[in-house]
């Protein structure tokens, strides 16, 4: 685990339709257990594992943490980041990392794009980063947009 002294750039976001819309299904699915009356364990079961279902999100996505040190640019997803992926920084063409924009039909969480890999836990703004050796980018979705360009290119300069 790297030292808070290391840390170039440091992100929490939450992906706040998860927190909203997952609980009011589960309730929903609890009104639709309670009104129904039927104590057939079937039911239970399937009802327990729609839920499990449902909430399995909310524990893997819930959240995105981007991270940038002088080694590696890391995004994890979700409690103590289960889901997470590291890029060395001399993997990546850090000098030539732009703004831009994920459109919403893109899609939330991880996602193959055409030209690269898309991390993100909203719509909208975004940093594109260049791999070397090979055509592909990494975009980064972010909130704070100039702050990681701003730490990127510092890194191109170190």
């Amino acid at each position: 685990m790297e030292s808070k002294k290391e840390l170039i750039y440091y992100e929490k976001q939450y992906f706040s339709l998860v927190l909203f819309i997952v609980p009011i299904i589960v309730l929903g699915l609890l009104f639709f257990r309670i009104t129904m009356a039927t104590k057939e364990p079937l039911n239970l079961w399937l009802l327990s594992l729609m839920a499990a279902f449902i909430i399995l999100p909310i524990v893997l996505f819930y959240k995105m943490e981007t991270t940038i040190n002088k080694d590696e640019l890391r995004i994890s997803y979700g409690m103590w980041g289960i889901i997470k992926k590291r890029y060395p920084i001399s993997a990546l063409q850090t000098k030539q990392a732009v703004a831009t924009n994920v459109p919403w039909y893109y899609g939330i969480g991880i996602r193959l794009a055409r030209d690269g890999w898309i991390y993100n836990a909203k719509f909208g703004s975004a940093v594109k980063i260049g791999r070397k050796n090979t055509k592909r980018f990494v975009y980064v979705g972010t909130a704070q947009q100039e702050q990681l360009l701003q730490a990127i290119s510092g890194l191109a300069k170190g």
